[in-house]
């Protein structure tokens, strides 16, 4: 077997388990075939080409995955972007594609949490929200919009 083909065969069981950005599979190829960088490129390329590597996608699929499973702010859905190598453009049009609610998503996940908190006092159930929030990456001005919006004795 050709080392290109290997190479595309690994790639293909790596995309066939989860969706990878171009930065995690060029990070995968070079640690392991460091010696083929340039038969890493043309794989790469053939990838894109195939459309199984597709940057603006996987941001996109990537927000909605979160924000289904584990609610998080935009600062937060950033900086994961980020360390994934998506472009802060493909970031923003993914945001702006999928409609992120950032404080919609905050009342969500304050609401899903607030029978716990409901027998703290309110100051502690405060703290509570504002730890939870910014824990996740939501900013100051919409756990503020969120406590002042709370129906759980907050603001």
């Amino acid at each position: 077997m050709a080392k290109e083909e290997q190479i595309l065969n690994y790639t293909y069981r790596l995309l066939a388990h989860r969706a990878y950005s171009e930065q995690e599979i060029k990070q995968k190829l070079e640690q392991r075939f460091p010696e083929h960088s340039a038969l890493q490129a043309g794989v790469v390329q053939k990838l894109k080409d195939y459309h199984y590597l597709d940057d603006q996608a996987f941001a996109e699929s990537w927000i909605k995955n979160r924000m289904r499973l584990n609610p998080r702010g935009r600062f937060l859905l950033e900086r994961e972007l980020k360390q994934k190598g998506i472009a802060a453009t493909s970031i923003q049009t993914a945001l702006a594609k999928i409609g992120f609610q950032e404080e919609e998503t905050a009342q969500e996940l304050v609401a899903h949490k607030a029978p716990q908190w409901e027998k703290l006092e309110p100051i502690k159930r405060k703290q509570k929200i504002c730890q939870l929030l910014s824990a996740r990456g939501f900013g100051w001005e919409t756990i503020q919009k969120c406590l002042k919006n709370s129906r759980n004795g907050c603001g």
